[in-house]
């Protein structure tokens, strides 16, 4: 273990007295020529030697020994800094990445940010790591009265490829400024896509670990260069996801089994509960996928519960709502746990080879949870996934086993916004209501500035209150229903990312959602008229591919009020799309029934063919959906993000008005304006998706 500690500081007072001191000596004297007489004395013949100042005593330092390993594996001699301020101190670990550094400082620069960094030498020389630990007051209070922090006391002092990867985000997070408080690292931590942080820290790992199979770039010589920007650290992943899919989910596996990259846990250390999410600051994310968010709670006998949005039982008995119990153990630095009951997921799953999606069944009987980070936690979960209604000929997918590792953030109650009851008084806007029969479901809610409310789909009658704490909204629905809502963050100037708790009589649900406000001063008013063109659903392209030539599902709308979905897809190079004219089931009759857009897809059961005319002979409407405008946005191409709620009815038999509905909350962009000369490729409104973005479960329908 090496060690290179501080040097002794001399004040500016002591540095003085020395010089004065050392002229003194060097001065008078010397020289030839004749010597004057010397004066007689006229005072004290005898007086007392001059005195010489007494130093001013050097300043009191605060010192603190980090002591921990640069590793995703080893990285042997390993460079280590430590940086407070404009202060830096440097160690070199041995031959395991192990190191030991003090660092001592000032007493009145200890509200200092401490931030570790670690290069390889030799041919690790590209291998550069960055860890941030925390102020330095703090890492001293942790660190005890031996004055040594260990990993076992503050894991950042581990400099990982995880480490570095969370600091990545985060810094892109601070407006790619360098995170310099503990406020900071807290609030952005809290909006972190942890999905994100293990796959770029999956990526390193590659590069570091398999050098031979992703060489560095020519030319380049850091990998912290290769992320230097949201651009370059998505291609980093991305390229590294494409060149080997199933390299790149073992990488996974390798890092939440490794003592060395995941956190240690105890039964003293386990929270008694431990809420988790799935983020993205994408826009289209929290539109798009439930069951987000998962809450675990763990006694001191072994037993607990694990709650989620959506469960159901793979056998059939009713769940607790979406909740069951559980037992769990720790097993090195995971916790085990075992459901109850194997529960079930339905999912939409994208079709890999068509430009289509499959209902998919995903059964489960239980989690691995390993911590990353005190904000980053991996979810290891073996899936059975079933298709029960059928493949669509050429998807590309079949039944399988499935074992899944992914990552999601630690939320804690002051992560969630501050709500003020002005703001919530005599608004509008989407929440989350439980259905019987339906479960829970996107609604439009009114807040009346007495404390009442009610729902515009399902007419739920309820009394709504800002809580003690201010970031939790309490619902008390006339049904019995109780829901708590609570906001973690604005998505865009009409949406919040929703988080809710919702406990029925059977049961609890947990997960998060969209909810948009029905700003009075960006109205969505439908008419004949501005409905006619195209709509995309979450902005033109298709996530998962970054082909320019695809536009993605969207809608469109004809004057003589009949349309059709349409989507593409890239086959041997060739742009393929899909509209009314190769699927006549893509075509849809539209109308305006009140302040709604009303689309119907009919087919004719005598005839047996799509689209005739709704309410002619033998026509049933099998597929009803009613657009609900909720706001409208400008964006800076020209064209308008339309925001509505979804009430959509499916029957193949025909709707009738006991046809269960579904309501989702969505957003379509307006066809892109004709582009000037000379621009022919898209412009893009948010990031796009990739390959490895797909692989999640709790996809909503198109």
């Amino acid at each position: 273990m090496s060690s290179l500690r501080t040097g002794r500081r001399v004040s500016a007072a002591a540095l003085s007295t020395l010089l004065m001191a050392t002229l003194a000596a060097c001065g008078g004297g010397g020289g030839g020529g004749s010597t004057p007489a010397p004066t007689p004395p006229t005072g004290n013949p005898n007086p007392n030697p001059p005195t010489t100042p007494t130093p001013e005593p050097e300043p009191e330092l605060s010192r603190v020994t980090l002591a921990g390993t640069v590793t995703d594996a080893p990285i042997a001699n390993a460079v280590v800094t430590a940086t407070i301020g404009d202060e830096t101190f440097t160690a070199t670990a041995d031959a395991n990445g192990v190191y030991s550094l003090e660092i001592a400082v000032d007493e009145d620069a200890t509200g200092g940010f401490v931030t570790l960094s670690a290069r390889g030498v030799g041919s690790q020389s590209y291998v550069e790591f960055t860890s941030l630990a925390g102020t330095f007051a703090s890492l001293q209070s942790q660190a005890g009265d031996d004055g040594t922090l260990s990993n076992a006391e503050n894991f950042a002092t581990q400099i990982t490829n995880v480490s570095t990867a969370q600091a990545v985000l985060l810094k892109e997070a601070n407006g790619g400024n360098p995170i310099a408080d503990e406020e900071s690292l807290r609030a952005l931590s809290a909006t972190l896509n942890s999905q994100e942080v293990l796959d770029l820290a999956t990526a390193i790992k590659l590069y570091v670990d398999d050098s031979a199979n992703y060489p560095m770039p020519d030319g380049e010589t850091s990998l912290l260069a290769l992320m230097s920007s949201a651009a370059t650290r998505e291609q980093f992943t991305d390229s590294a996801y494409d060149q080997d899919p199933t390299a790149f989910q073992n990488m996974q596996t390798a890092i939440v089994t490794d003592s060395s990259l995941t956190q240690p846990v105890s039964n003293d250390s386990l929270p008694a509960k431990l809420t988790v999410a799935m983020l993205s600051d994408a826009a289209e994310f929290s539109f798009n996928y439930f069951n987000r968010v998962y809450s675990y709670t763990f006694d001191g006998d072994g037993t607990g519960t694990a709650t989620a949005g959506a469960w159901q039982n793979a056998d059939a008995a009713p769940l607790n709502g979406s909740s069951v119990d559980t037992t769990w153990s720790i097993n090195g630095s995971s916790v085990e746990i075992a459901f109850g009951q194997t529960v079930l997921v339905n999912s939409y799953e994208a079709c890999p080879d068509i430009p289509a999606q499959v209902f998919a069944a995903l059964t489960s009987d239980g989690v691995k949870l390993t911590l990353l980070s005190d904000r980053v936690v991996a979810i290891t979960e073996t899936n059975q996934i079933a298709y029960p209604e059928g493949i669509p000929a050429g998807c590309g997918v079949a039944p399988r086993t499935e074992t899944r590792t992914v990552a999601r953030t630690i939320l804690h109650d002051e992560d969630f916004e501050q709500l003020g009851t002005d703001d919530l008084a005599d608004s509008t806007q989407s929440i989350y209501v439980y259905v019987d029969g339906v479960g829970v479901t996107a609604d439009i809610a009114d807040l009346s500035a007495d404390g009442t409310g009610r729902t515009w789909a399902f007419e739920k009658d309820f009394t709504w209150a800002l809580d003690s704490s201010g970031r939790a909204v309490n619902v008390e629905f006339a049904d019995g229903t109780v829901a708590q809502f609570r906001s973690l963050r604005e998505v865009d100037f009409v949406t919040t990312d929703l988080f809710y708790e919702i406990t029925t009589a059977d049961g609890r649900y947990v997960d998060a959602g969209a909810s948009v406000y029905k700003d009075p001063e960006l109205p969505l008013v439908f008419t004949s008229e501005n409905v006619v063109g195209r709509f995309y659903q979450f902005g033109v392209g298709v996530e998962g591919s970054s082909d320019q030539r695809t536009k993605g599902f969207r809608l469109l709308f004809e004057s003589d009020h009949t349309g059709a979905h349409e989507d593409d897809m890239i086959e041997n190079d060739q742009l393929i799309t899909f509209d009314g004219s190769n699927r006549p089931d893509y075509n849809f009759h539209w109308s305006i029934d009140g302040e709604d857009v009303v689309i119907q897809r009919t087919f004719d059961v005598v005839n047996e063919q799509d689209h005739c005319v709704p309410g002619s002979a033998d026509c049933i409407v099998y597929d009803e959906r009613r657009l609900v405008p909720l706001a409208v946005m400008d964006l800076p191409t020209g064209q308008h993000r339309a925001y509505w709620m979804e009430y959509r009815r499916t029957q193949f038999g025909g709707v009738t008005e006991n046809t269960i509905p579904t309501t989702l909350v969505r957003f379509y962009d307006s066809e892109l304006p004709a582009a000037p000369a000379g621009l022919s490729s898209k412009p893009s409104f948010f990031d796009e998706g990739s390959a490895r973005k797909l692989r999640f479960n709790g996809v909503s329908q198109r």
